[in-house]
């Protein structure tokens, strides 16, 4: 998310590929993963498109959770697959609650149930409102920031802040920002 009043410099330019090339370093490693597992090799030498294809279909399926990549891998079935994915969300409720009082167990347990939901409404920004409908944006801000922080730094989700410019060093726009679920 980039703020729509920079310049495009050369330096930014750098700055973005910098970043993406991070990115796509961590989606190659669990796609390899899951190429491999299928396959048996890391190279897919000569490159047969249609393969390439489906394997690459069948991780946007199952996804980056090594445990489910694993579980496909081994039994080529996408039911398997997703009762792994299930196994591990019930396991992040389960932390949630061991963790947390019960009232931040559910305010927390709020917070991470709207993740998906706010990711795929197409919102630029992540919406306090939309865990807490009852209450304005402000007000549901300040109750459920904490709880918020807590799913980041468990590892449980990822912050993706806006950026006033793609320059380095980055520097974020404060309030302003997406929250992805972790593939753990």
């Amino acid at each position: 998310i980039i703020s729509p009043h920079f310049t495009l410099t050369h330096n930014s330019f750098n700055s973005i590929l910098i970043l993406f090339r991070r990115i796509l370093i961590l989606l190659k490693q669990t796609f390899y993963h899951l190429t491999h597992s299928c396959t048996g090799s890391f190279l897919l030498l000569p490159i047969n498109r249609a393969i390439l294809s489906k394997h690459f279909r069948d991780y946007m399926i199952v996804g980056g959770m090594p445990a489910a990549v694993r579980d496909f891998s081994k039994k080529g079935s996408y039911a398997e697959a997703g009762i792994q994915q299930d196994l591990i969300l019930s396991g992040v409720i389960n932390d949630i609650n061991r963790y947390n009082d019960s009232v931040n167990a559910l305010k927390t347990q709020n917070c991470f149930e709207s993740i998906p939901e706010q990711l795929s409404s197409g919102n630029k920004k992540f919406h306090y409102s939309r865990v807490d409908k009852d209450s304005g944006s402000r007000a549901s801000a300040q109750k459920y920031f904490k709880n918020l922080i807590w799913i980041e730094e468990t590892g449980y989700g990822n912050f993706c802040y806006a950026l006033e410019s793609p320059e380095l060093p980055f520097r974020r726009i404060p309030d302003s920002f997406k929250v992805y679920l972790s593939d753990t």
